[in-house]
């Protein structure tokens, strides 16, 4: 996600999305910050059909 620059995905922090039902507003942040730190990669834009994608992923945990 992002071209990530090592071997690791959302999956290895967020094992099958645990963890992020708690989520607050702000998704799309939260999103990046992830994939800039723990990915080591760069940041999707706000508009992009994966942001949208994992944003709507996440807001179904929460139900």
């Amino acid at each position: 996600m992002g071209g990530s620059a090592n071997d690791k995905s959302c999956n290895t922090c967020h094992p099958d999305g645990k963890g992020l039902e708690g989520t607050g507003a702000n998704l799309e942040s939260t999103i990046n910050a992830c994939i800039k730190r723990a990915l080591e990669g760069k940041p999707l834009a706000a508009d992009s059909q994966d942001m949208k994608d994992l944003v709507a992923y996440i807001a179904s945990l929460k139900k």
